[in-house]
């Protein structure tokens, strides 16, 4: 039988839109997520003055309801949350926006960013914001990835640009820490990139191995080529130090062919200690910049093993958003285009002798199905797929959809 899509929410006009983070969900099977528009009429910058949300859908026993948990007033609470949203053991919901807090960022007018916290209470959510990026950028600037709690509460995180070093004069990024303690939070640079060889430019999550060590990806720097003019990506490794401090080491350096390029999602770690991820670029030349790679980075001694898992060609995916392992071994996730309508599908990928083969589950038309998957899906325990759409829906602003397998 063919998996089945269905449509749990349409994003409207009002009040909110376009979605482009990744989901979680709770344990009662309730789904989170942000909007980086839509809301009340604030006080953000850009167009269309509407500062973003973040948005529940409650399951009940007809469906899911829609709620929204809070509304950027785009001030010092922030301004369009980029990164999807992680729990806390407490059940307090933690989240990043890309812009506001402070009034300015490298002189211009829209905030370096913030990181917030989300309490539930008898009366809904109340948000605190727990750290406001500097304006020139220093402590690091544009958060967009999602956040990773450790067991003592302890948050890490990327941000796109500041830092110590500068990359088009909006800084190369940043890995921080904020650690909870009696008079609040407290931020800790882990880690600054330099923009070349060490990357740049780092997005998507960051995930912990059994040691404590911290793997993610830079979408930049690296190797340098006619491909890659600003480098094509790198997945990196940070190891804490006995004496206190982190240590960064490149764990892979994308070239642009057929291992990939760009990657953007973060990774994934298995129970043996593989990586799997996603390059939004390289691979097959039938797209522009590339169609995209999945790939498996194994631990072998000292060193780690790279594989190209498979190549999108176009038609059966261009530009893979990210991924989740299912408890079988098999791969499933969503590119944000491709089909001859390039509004994107939900894959599935099953190891083989050698290789992987593709199926691609549902193909967007961007109609009310939805169009353009912008982060990936996740998977609950009856094997059901959930995510969310930039564009398509009743209203052509995005909808939050299932697929049944």
């Amino acid at each position: 039988m063919a998996a089945q899509e269905k449509v749990l929410h349409y994003f409207g006009a009002k009040p909110a839109l376009n979605p482009a983070a990744p989901l979680i969900s709770d344990a009662a099977g309730n789904l989170y997520g942000t909007t980086g528009i839509g809301g009340n009429v604030g006080s953000c910058p850009q167009a269309p003055h509407i500062c973003g949300t973040v948005f529940k859908l409650e399951r009940t026993s007809s469906g899911f309801r829609y709620r929204l948990p809070y509304i950027f007033k785009g001030g010092s609470d922030g301004d369009d949350p980029q990164g999807g949203l992680v729990f806390d053991t407490a059940g307090n919901l933690y989240g990043s926006t890309l812009n506001g807090g402070s009034k300015t960022c490298f002189g211009q007018p829209y905030g370096c960013g913030t990181i917030f916290e989300l309490a539930p209470t008898s009366h809904g959510w109340s948000e605190t914001v727990i750290h406001r990026f500097a304006s020139d950028g220093s402590d690091g600037a544009l958060p967009t990835g999602s956040l990773t709690v450790d067991a003592s509460g302890n948050l890490y995180g990327t941000t796109f640009g500041g830092g110590a070093s500068s990359c088009f004069g909006f800084g190369c990024g940043t890995v921080f820490e904020l650690s909870p303690g009696s008079n609040g939070w407290t931020e800790t640079v882990l880690y600054s990139f330099a923009g070349g060889s060490d990357g740049d430019a780092p997005q998507g999550n960051l995930i912990f191995d059994t040691k404590g060590n911290l793997y993610g990806v830079a979408g930049r720097g690296g190797v340098t080529n006619g491909i890659c003019p600003d480098g094509c990506g790198v997945v990196f490794e940070l190891t804490p130090q006995s004496g206190g401090g982190w240590t960064q080491t490149v764990v892979y350096s994308f070239t642009g062919g057929s291992d990939g390029a760009f990657p953007s999602s973060g990774v994934i770690l298995d129970a043996q200690g593989n990586l799997y991820g996603t390059a939004a670029g390289g691979g097959a030349t039938a797209c522009t910049n590339g169609c995209g790679t999945v790939f498996e980075l194994s631990p072998s001694g000292s060193g780690w093993n790279f594989s190209t898992l498979y190549g999108f060609s176009g038609s059966d995916g261009d530009l893979p958003v990210g991924i989740v392992l299912a408890p079988s071994g098999d791969l499933f996730g969503a590119t944000e285009f491709a089909g001859s309508g390039g509004w994107g599908n939900v894959f599935k990928l099953v190891p083989g002798s050698g290789t992987w083969t593709e199926t691609v589950l549902h193909q967007f038309t961007g109609g009310k199905d939805g169009g353009q998957p912008p982060a990936g899906v996740i998977l609950d325990t009856a094997g059901n797929l959930y995510g969310t759409t930039f564009d398509g829906g009743a209203s052509d602003w995005g909808v939050v959809f299932e697929i049944t397998p």
